[in-house]
């Protein structure tokens, strides 16, 4: 291993902490790079996520994926804490410097579609005796979970917090490493019940007319010269 390939890894590494916006003051609220270029390569069981340009270094020269999803599960790789050239290191310094990597991690999570609410796993690498911040374990410990705690609300992830000697980057004082779950999607709503449509009523027949009564039949004139003269037998004495 190459010294000028850990110069690169070390100043990629830093660079996950710093997007293009400057980092917020001590207190400020948490927000993320505005509009990152997020590009998606297919992998097996899901997709590497890449969010501008320092992933892309990541991907294209150090040959590792910045986020990975397999599944519904998301691996974030380490993301290192820690001042750049002339930078302060005392606490407040230490706090801008941590939010500048949550920064980093919140719009990487929305990358993927998640949130800090979606993280389900939490691990911090921490070299409490560095020469980059001004104070002791304890000091470093409050200052970190103070502003983890801005970024991370109920309910918590799981947190695994360990001391190391050093990381790879020398100017490096915590590694932050996620894992995220995706969440299921919810149900479509049930399609609605398609509506009986009305028996069709045959129209009514109008009544039927009665038949015509036969015109009456005339008579045959009388050949009794005017009288009435029954014709009939009976008629007769």
């Amino acid at each position: 291993m190459t010294a000028a390939w850990i110069a690169m890894t070390a100043a990629a590494a830093l660079a996950a902490s710093a997007p293009s916006a400057e980092a917020p003051a001590p207190g400020a609220a948490p927000s993320a790079p505005a509009g990152p270029d997020v590009r998606r390569i297919p992998a097996p069981g899901g997709e590497v996520v890449l969010v501008g340009p320092r992933d892309e270094t990541a991907w294209s020269e150090l040959k590792f994926a910045p986020v990975r999803r397999v599944g519904d599960v998301v691996y974030f790789s380490g993301v290192v804490i820690g001042p750049r050239p002339g930078e302060a290191r005392d606490a407040a310094a230490f706090k801008a410097q941590a939010r500048r990597a949550f920064a980093y991690l919140d719009a990487a999570l929305k990358a993927a579609g998640l949130t800090f609410a979606d993280v389900a796993r939490l691990e911090t690498f921490h070299v409490w005796n560095s020469a980059n911040f001004e104070g002791d374990k304890d000091a470093q410990f409050r200052a970190f979970a103070e502003v983890k705690d801005e970024y991370f609300k109920p309910p918590y992830p799981a947190w695994t917090a360990v001391g190391v000697a050093e990381l790879l980057p020398s100017a490096g004082v915590v590694e932050i490493q996620l894992t995220a779950h995706v969440p299921p999607k919810p149900p479509a709503p049930p399609k609605p019940a398609a509506r009986p449509r009305p028996a069709i009523k045959p129209a009514p027949r109008p009544p039927a007319k009665p038949a015509p009564k036969p015109a009456p039949r005339p008579r045959a004139p009388s050949s009794n010269n005017g009288l009435d003269i029954p014709d009939d037998e009976s008629a007769l004495h």
